[in-house]
């Protein structure tokens, strides 16, 4: 009296056919769905916002264009209401810009 050995595909269950599958009875569907055209104006971003940290903790946000530049955005940092309560007289040793999205400021 040996013990039945139940094999894996008494287990489990048999693969559902979908109609584009290629083991369907019509064979594998060779039409492509028909996607609308993207609206490129849509699509671009009128602004983004940048987070500023002083010291590794988040301090303030802005709300910036996409486009703005490396300088413009480090002076728009320094007179962010919450890194200038922060920093409260403390020396600026560096400040870091990743534009459009972080600036990091290092205080003495």
């Amino acid at each position: 009296m040996w013990p039945r050995r139940i094999g894996a595909r008494a287990i489990r269950p048999p693969p559902r056919a979908t109609p584009n599958s290629a083991g369907s009875p019509t064979g594998p569907s060779t039409r492509s769905p028909v996607r609308p055209a993207a609206d490129q104006a849509l699509l671009t971003q009128e602004k983004v916002t940048c987070v500023v940290q002083v010291n590794g903790k988040v301090r303030d946000k802005l709300e910036v264009p996409p486009q703005i530049g490396e300088d413009e955005l480090r002076e728009l940092a320094l007179v962010a209401p919450g890194v200038v309560r922060t920093l409260g007289g403390q020396q600026v040793s560096r400040v870091i810009v990743r534009a459009p999205k972080l600036v990091s400021i290092v205080a003495a």
